[in-house]
């Protein structure tokens, strides 16, 4: 693959994958190759290399000579992606505390920062915050296997939490989502684990709550 074709299929990959996150691509709807092409605007081939990628995610299925089909949220499965992903995040915080470069604690104390200064009113920057840090950590943790295990699980979760952010607490994910950046920006392994750990372990009882509410409607 060459760079140039390589960037395209990125650009699509981030692009179908932000919509996908932000439900502009509804789940449970089925979508024509040509009419990603045009909401994208990329040619066929870097975007079915983003496709394949997403549907490898299990993000979107594929389906021959119909189209490419939204994954819908399946609560159930949001628990067991949690399930894994908390010994995955516990890891790559660790890591990234011990490891990353002087520059990249700057940009994680940054991101508290800016992370703080949110609103409860301010979902759409929460979730490009919640992205540039992922993205950090991924970068700063040095363990490419953790990463592309990990990366699918928190688009996973970003876009649950758009779906359901009404029934949960935002400014109480932005605190613990401030405190996991600062523990990895001080370099503290161990409190950054925990940190970690924390803030998964939150999500899981959201999703708990709203499975619980999906099966006994209020």
């Amino acid at each position: 693959m060459n760079v140039k074709r390589a960037s395209l299929a990125d650009r699509a990959y981030e692009a179908l994958e932000h919509r996908i996150v932000t439900l502009q691509l509804v789940p449970g709807t089925v979508v024509t190759e040509k009419e990603l092409i045009q909401e994208v605007g990329v040619g066929r081939t870097p975007l079915r290399e983003a496709v394949l990628r997403l549907a490898q995610e299990q993000l979107v299925t594929v389906l021959p000579r119909k189209g490419i089909y939204i994954a819908e949220i399946n609560l159930t499965d949001q628990l067991a992606a949690l399930e894994v992903r908390r010994e995955l995040d516990r890891l790559m915080a660790r890591r990234a505390a011990r490891l990353a470069r002087p520059q990249e604690r700057v940009q994680f104390a940054e991101l508290a920062q800016s992370m703080r200064n949110l609103g409860e009113e301010d979902l759409d920057l929460f979730m490009h915050l919640d992205r540039l840090f992922d993205r950090l950590v991924e970068k700063a943790c040095h363990n490419r296997f953790a990463v592309q295990a990990a990366a699918p699980l928190h688009t996973l979760g970003r876009r649950f939490w758009y779906a359901y952010h009404h029934e949960g607490d935002l400014e109480a994910s932005i605190q613990l989502h401030a405190h996991l950046m600062e523990q990895i920006a001080e370099g503290d392994a161990e409190a950054a684990e925990a940190a970690a750990v924390e803030l998964v372990d939150a999500m899981a009882g959201f999703t708990q709550r709203v499975l619980q509410q999906t099966i006994e409607p209020r």
